[in-house]
């Protein structure tokens, strides 16, 4: 990427070497001390790089450089570039470290290379008011630490609690509100020990954790398993662990997950060959691409057959291996859709997350963003999610949840009506014949596969919306461009990138013998947990809280109600998920699916599962009217966790079928 943001160079982080991605990493340190001197040290080897000098500068080299800056004499250009490097991660850190010493350092090392270097840095792409999340405001998130503030609008907020906002569909992007569910300190505090913590750990806050810290009981969990799955010992090589990442990342088109694990992949000595492109890779990799793209789109098709060529043959993997390898890239694929679903930011020192300084002094996509969010504002527009392509579910002529003069109270009021009804129906009926819950799912299953889900076509109001940001559109087009140029270079780790999810009623049809996955045939708390016990012990545990931490996290809150029972309408996301995947429970009454989700959210969870890297802003504010942003958040953290369980269930029966002979 070059300075003015155009793609001219490669996204991914070809050509840093080692040591210049990690030069920085000091500033997140545990030890107060340690950081002051490695700030110290970055502060020297700025000056030795910029006057082409020696490594570490003896005493005669510091007396000229003191002279050197004084005069401004001018610096090597040849040796810029190593300072230029190290410029987007200071400004991530001045920006998104959770320690005050260490934004102070990093901004203080900025300010000396504009004033005695005379460099010019760069810039947040995006305005703070959105720094993590494209759909949430920034301050409507969990502060960093209690000395940083999310904007001007939290300045007033009590630190004793933090007041969650609710999503509304009318002008304003959110209202205030207040409930029990609102964390209170003692819960920010262990969210913020927690981000603390993955920072010393990776060396970054992360958006994507700083999105989840509303749910620091998941958060914690998930942190662990996260951590285990790359940083534990295992069967996979660390570098491969992170090439596996990108690849799972390029699937979906998740270039905030792409670069985020190219750099680790570069950090860890992975070969820089490699970020070429899937066939540059080692041929166990390149093996691997079939794997990765049925986990992506179509698990139904993962069977013994398909694993077969793997564990035998030339560079065959061992089957401790082939399960590490599943867990991967089960996890990264419903990861990007986690992303893509709560609109995460670009981190800043990611090509899409920073730019520089035109010449009126402002950046001219800050320019273009603040015109876009005034456009936003005044027509309501669907703003798109950030990623690399955008769709457009078509509009619903029948009224919906999300449409005009429908209260979203009043739609929560319903939803919450429609559990009391179903509990007081559990209660005193009977259970239903088999053949008629096997009916109930099957019209799920064609329901489904009428949702659109790759959209080809716009509507008449799409197109006069498209037509009010025809001139926003031109003035983006550099952009749009880069991104298309970002979008072909994932799609080098892609094994036939054009392949795509498809409705699984569709597949049954071209393939008789596809049958529908029972789960009472092959479940994960019996089965499948059991089988990744088997081979990566650590693994297999973390895997399986996680699932139940994501599954029975409740507050007992619905939008502004309190004290409501939310399990079964988070029992009816999680089994709608399976069932876009084809994934059957024998007793469960799928018609209770249609009497808690709504269209609208029956195709956000089609899209986040399937097809992330079409969700836009106005998906999620039209999918849960009514909720509050940390319930959407725990939405998608239940469509993310169904999604990486119906992965495994399929990859880990096709490996019990291929050990077993069947």
């Amino acid at each position: 990427m070059t300075a003015n943001g155009t793609a001219s160079e490669p996204f991914l982080p070809v050509g840093r070497s080692p040591e210049s991605i990690s030069m920085l990493r000091g500033l997140s340190d545990r030890e107060l001390n340690n950081r002051s001197d490695i700030f110290s040290q970055c502060r020297s080897m700025f000056q030795v790089w910029y006057f082409g000098l020696s490594s570490p500068p003896n005493l005669s080299d510091m007396q000229y450089l003191g002279g050197a800056a004084a005069a401004g004499r001018a610096g090597d250009p040849s040796q810029r570039c190593n300072i230029e490097e190290q410029l987007p991660d200071l400004l991530r850190i001045s920006k998104a470290a959770p320690l005050p010493d260490a934004r102070e350092k990093a901004t203080e090392l900025l300010d000396f290379v504009e004033t005695n270097l005379h460099m010019r840095l760069p810039r947040p792409r995006y305005a703070a008011d959105f720094a993590a999340s494209e759909f949430i405001p920034q301050r409507e998130l969990i502060p960093l630490d209690e000395t940083l503030s999310n904007g001007e609008a939290s300045a007033s907020a009590s630190r004793a609690t933090f007041s969650n906002h609710f999503d509304y569909e009318d002008d304003e992007l959110a209202e205030t509100g207040s409930s029990s569910h609102d964390l209170d300190a003692e819960l920010i505090e262990r969210s913020q020990d927690l981000l603390l913590d993955q920072f010393h750990e990776w060396h970054r806050s992360c958006n994507m954790f700083h999105v989840m810290a509303y749910h620091p009981e998941y958060l914690d969990i998930f942190l662990r398993f996260h951590n285990c799955l790359l940083r534990s010992a295992g069967p996979v090589g660390y570098a491969e662990r992170h090439y596996l990442a990108l690849m799972a990342a390029s699937r979906h088109r998740c270039a905030y997950l792409a670069h985020l694990h190219a750099a680790e992949f570069i950090h860890l000595n992975g070969d820089e060959s490699w970020l070429r492109g899937l066939e540059h890779a080692s041929s166990k990799m390149q093996k691997l691409g079939q794997l990765c793209r049925l986990v992506a789109h179509r698990p139904w098709e993962i069977t013994s057959d398909i694993l077969r060529p793997l564990l035998t043959g030339a560079d065959s993997l061992s089957q401790s291996e082939l399960v590490h390898c599943m867990c991967i890239l089960a996890h990264f694929t419903a990861l990007a859709g986690f992303v893509a679903g709560t609109g995460v930011r670009p981190e800043i020192d990611s090509p899409l997350g920073h730019t520089y300084r035109s010449q009126s002094g402002e950046s001219l996509y800050q320019q273009q963003q603040q015109q876009q969010q005034q456009n936003f504002l005044q027509s309501s527009c669907n703003s798109t999610s950030g990623n690399l392509t955008t769709g457009h579910l078509p509009s619903s002529t029948s009224p919906t949840p999300s449409s005009p003069g429908i209260d979203p109270n009043q739609r929560v009021l319903d939803l919450m009506n429609a559990i009391k009804d179903i509990d007081d129906e559990t209660e005193g009926g009977e259970a239903l014949p088999e053949e008629q819950l096997i009916r109930r799912f099957e019209c799920i299953e064609a329901e489904t596969a009428g949702l659109p889900c790759f959209h080809r076509s716009v509507s008449r109001e799409q197109q006069q919306q498209q037509q009010q940001q025809m001139l926003l559109r031109q003035q983006q087009q550099q952009q749009l461009n880069s991104q298309e140029l970002i979008a072909t270079e994932l799609a080098n780790f892609c094994q036939e990138p054009g392949y795509a999810y498809k409705d699984f009623l569709l597949a049954k049809a071209d393939n008789k013998q596809l049958r529908s996955f029972r789960i009472q045939d092959y479940s994960w708390e019996e089965d499948g947990c059991c089988l990744v016990d088997r081979y990566l012990p650590s693994i297999g545990y973390e895997l399986n809280e996680r699932f139940e931490t994501s599954f029975n996290l409740t507050y007992l809150t619905m939008g502004m109600n309190t004290n409501v029972e939310t399990a079964p309408f988070r029992r009816a996301v999680w089994y709608y998920v399976h069932s876009i995947f084809g994934i059957r429970h024998d007793d469960y009454d799928y018609h209770l699916i249609n009497r808690m989700l709504s269209i609208e959210l029956k195709k956000y969870c089609k899209l986040v599962a399937c097809a992330p890297e079409q969700v836009t802003m106005g998906h999620y504010r039209s999918a849960m009217p009514g909720f509050k942003h940390s319930e959407k958040v725990h939405v998608n953290l239940v469509i993310m966790d169904a999604r990486v369980q119906a992965c495994l269930l399929y990859s880990l029966r096709a490996l019990n079928d291929h050990t077993t002979g069947q």
